[in-house]
């Protein structure tokens, strides 16, 4: 386990936060998502792409079955992704470059109940951060399904 400050990460002023939950259209379980997702571009992306550090700050509602170590199969499962669409009845596909990233980069990112507070990861989707400004960002349970979403848009710094 490692803990880095976000300044390392966040040029000042270019982070955007997300904190709007909503239940996913069509998601009748127990989670209820709450707490904070701040994206902001890596200050030095790999390989030169562009890149984004996602720093979670998930305080409630995550599915307790997407703990350390948790046996977990489906694709989508103890996931949060950022979706094309610009609206949480109509997410579309994950947003990333194709032609930047051999695969997609969202695949690895995952959330863990049992330290919510602060993860910071980062994903190489070799689209500047302006280009997931507006789109919708979705969490996921331990079965993949979509249980929570909200849309990028507000700025801090």
């Amino acid at each position: 386990v490692a803990c880095s400050p976000l300044a390392r990460f966040f040029a000042v002023g270019e982070e955007v936060e997300v904190v709007d939950w909503q239940r996913y259209p069509g998601y009748a379980g127990d989670l209820h998502v709450a707490g904070g997702v701040t994206i902001g571009p890596m200050r030095r992306a790999l390989d030169g792409r562009a890149a984004q550090v996602l720093a979670l700050a998930l305080v409630s509602g995550l599915d307790p079955e997407c703990g350390w170590g948790a046996a977990v199969a489906a694709p989508e499962a103890c996931g949060i992704r950022v979706h094309r669409g610009e609206a949480c009845d109509a997410v579309g596909g994950h947003l990333w470059d194709e032609a930047a990233a051999s695969g997609d980069p969202w695949a690895s990112v995952r959330y863990h109940p049992d330290m919510p507070l602060l993860l910071t990861t980062p994903v190489l989707t070799g689209l500047e951060l302006s280009e997931l400004r507006g789109r919708a960002i979705v969490v996921h349970d331990a079965a993949g399904a979509r249980v929570a979403c909200a849309l990028i848009s507000r700025e801090v710094g």
